[in-house]
């Protein structure tokens, strides 16, 4: 990670990006366990799901240190307080790419937009925001809206210099989660504009998301089956393979019902494209992605 150091402060603590289980590319034997639970703890239902929209925009984080003092943090940089340290560090590192110049001059305009905002000084000290964010001038206009990273966003739900997507907030000092994360959530959002546009993730989930349709396959198989799933020898090669190939199909299937699912509502509040969305089921979270983002992913 590069962290800047020059320009950090020993008060804030660095947040490294989290992972998160992705459901068509989980372990195997890990996804038999998963639907298992889910079948023998909530009858193959997905109860008290909560939802959130999976964006594709810069990782970042924003906050004040315990003294008030603003600070901005890129995915791998660690906190930065004073202007220009993008454009700095490239230079330092004697880089005369153009287009990693550019890069660092951007995120210098998205810190100094940032720290010197309404939206930060209204923070309380000693607070970090974990968000994705959208800085138009980063992004390619397309017939379709502005495309960041792979997917193109409708450009008239987008703020017109910035677009920010809050997901968590935590405690700049140590990272633990924030006691006033939904007040300052709320007060964020309520400072969206035109050209600064705060958008929540949470998505409406009107109903139990039944998937007990979906995963028969999986409740089917028995010891011998599993034992055969992490068997090495050759003779299992075959039988190990077309087990493969079953539980890849439920996984794809499952994660496919969930992305058309008429009762998540307002998926498309960017657009008409989406990355994905991430489920808190039962405390655990996983994410799905749509097929149209993967294949763009790999090309």
């Amino acid at each position: 990670m590069i962290t800047f150091r020059a320009f950090m402060k020993e008060n804030v603590v660095a947040t490294t990006r989290e992972g998160i289980i992705h459901l068509q590319k989980m372990d195997d034997a890990e996804f038999v366990q998963f639907i298992q639970s889910i079948k023998n703890e909530m009858d193959g239902k997905l109860k008290n799901l909560s939802v959130s929209l999976k964006v594709d925009g810069a990782g970042a984080r924003f906050g004040k240190d315990a003294n008030g003092r603003p600070f901005f943090e890129g995915s791998r940089t660690g906190p930065i307080f004073e202007p220009k340290a993008f454009s700095s560090h490239a230079k330092s590192k004697g880089t005369s790419d153009t287009v990693q110049l550019t890069r660092a001059a951007h995120y210098d305009d998205i810190f100094d937009i940032v720290t010197s905002s309404s939206f930060v000084k209204s923070l309380p000290n000693d607070t970090k925001v974990i968000v994705e964010l959208f800085y138009n001038p980063m992004g390619e206009v397309t017939k379709d809206g502005i495309k960041f990273v792979t997917l193109s966003y409708d450009k008239n739900k987008l703020g017109k210099i910035m677009t920010i997507v809050p997901f968590r907030v935590i405690r700049a000092s140590d990272g633990s989660k924030h006691p006033n994360e939904k007040e300052i959530l709320k007060k964020l959002f309520d400072q969206s504009n035109d050209n600064v546009r705060f958008i929540d993730p949470s998505l409406s989930v009107k109903n139990t998301i039944d998937i007990s349709g979906k995963i028969d396959p999986i409740l089917s198989l028995n010891k011998e089956s599993l034992l055969v799933l992490k068997s090495r020898k050759t003779a299992d090669k075959d039988a190990k393979s077309d087990l493969k190939n079953i539980i890849q199909n439920v996984k794809d299937d499952v994660a496919k019902y969930i992305l058309d699912h008429q009762d998540i509502v307002d998926k498309f509040k960017l657009g008409p494209e989406i990355e994905g969305l991430v489920l808190n089921v039962d405390e655990r979270m996983v994410k799905v992605t749509t097929q149209e983002f993967r294949g763009k992913r790999v090309s």
